[in-house]
Order: structure tokens, then C-alpha cells, then sequence
């Protein structure tokens, strides 16, 4: 059953997985602002949502805490360690599962009516990734820097963003930038065909 908390409450899940994260020593859980665009579209998916890359499973929790009762999430985690972890928080929440292994191992699972692609190189559109998607699926991908401030030290000389070009200029889908905080982008993006 969906969790209900009051609007701007962590909801009890999520504040387990943020303190499971924090004694792990887990630095890149997704923020408060990411988690809750991801709980409200989590709570709209009729259909499978995965995430590629659970971490302490802060964004798991997020999404678990807005699915719907009968809607499965499956996460990914590489590192058994952090995947451990989310077990041991996301255990006893219904309809999800936390799996062991790389990225792409969650695919076979699909289509997905929501993905979220967390972990490295999961956010690169690829032709698998594309065809794990439903039609009418969303893709959220966070940590985007606004096209217009100056990139971070990674980045720097790229006149343009990759992952945000891959995914809005690839044909059967349509997305649109979100601003979830003055210096921090989400990408959401839906298959049309």
C-alpha cells in the first residue's frame, strides 16, 4: 500500500534509506527534490518501473513510496555491498525487488512504463534501453546542468550535453528539461512510438 505523508514529509521509507546510506558511507543518492518527481510519476505508471542503479536505494524508496500497490519495481545495484543494503530497507515494501548485477541485466524485464537511469553508463540512450521502454513510458534523468549555466569541470569546453541531445533528438520519442533546483536539470522524456 502507498505510503501517505503529508505534502513536503519524507515518507518513513525514505528516511530508512537515507540513513542506511549515510552508515554506508553512500554519497549520491538522489536528492529530495529528484525523489519527489519521482514518487508522483511513480504513482501515475500503470505498468513495471525499474531503475538502473539502486545505490542505498534513496530513489527506490522515492518511487516505492508513490507506486501503486500492484505495480512491480525491479532495481539494479552493481555493487553487492549498496545492493545489500537496499534489500535490507526495501525488503519488506510489496512489489519490489532489488537485484545484484549490471545495468543492463534489468532489460529482460521490460517494457517499462517508468525507468530511471541512475548509474553510470545507463543514461546514454542505447537501442536496448530504448526497446525496454513501453510505449506511452516515461524516462526521467537527473543531474542535468541548465543549458544555461556554465558547465561543471567535467564537461567544460562541451558546447552541448550528450545524454540530453541523445535522448531529445532520438526519433520516436519527446522530452522536455525540468528544473528541480536553480543549478540542477531533470530530462523527462516519452516514447511515442
Amino acid at each position: 500500500m502507498t505510503e501517505r505523508t503529508p505534502p513536503g514529509e519524507i515518507p518513513r521509507v525514505v528516511a530508512a534509506a537515507r540513513e542506511a546510506a549515510s552508515a554506508a558511507g553512500f554519497t549520491r543518492s538522489c536528492t529530495d527534490e529528484v525523489g519527489r518527481l519521482l514518487r508522483v510519476l511513480a504513482a501515475g505508471s500503470a505498468g513495471p518501473i525499474a531503475e538502473l542503479g539502486t545505490g542505498c536505494g534513496v530513489g527506490t524508496a522515492w518511487m516505492a513510496a508513490g507506486k501503486r500497490p500492484d505495480t512491480r519495481l525491479v532495481t539494479v545495484e552493481a555493487d553487492a555491498r549498496y545492493g545489500a543494503v537496499a534489500r535490507d530497507v526495501l525488503g519488506d515494501v510489496p512489489g519490489v525487488e532489488v537485484i545484484t548485477g549490471d545495468w543492463s541485466s534489468v532489460l529482460r524485464h521490460g517494457p517499462f512504463a517508468l525507468v530511471f537511469p541512475d548509474c553510470a553508463g545507463a543514461k546514454e540512450l542505447g537501442d536496448d534501453l530504448a526497446d525496454s521502454i513501453a510505449v506511452g513510458g516515461l524516462v526521467i534523468i537527473d543531474d542535468l546542468t541548465p543549458e544555461w549555466l556554465p558547465r561543471p569541470a567535467d564537461r567544460a569546453g562541451k558546447e552541448r550535453d550528450e545524454v540530453r541531445e541523445s535522448w531529445l533528438r532520438r526519433p520516436g520519442f519527446a522530452g522536455t528539461e525540468v528544473l528541480v533546483t536553480p543549478e540542477s536539470a531533470v530530462l523527462i522524456v516519452s516514447r511515442l512510438a
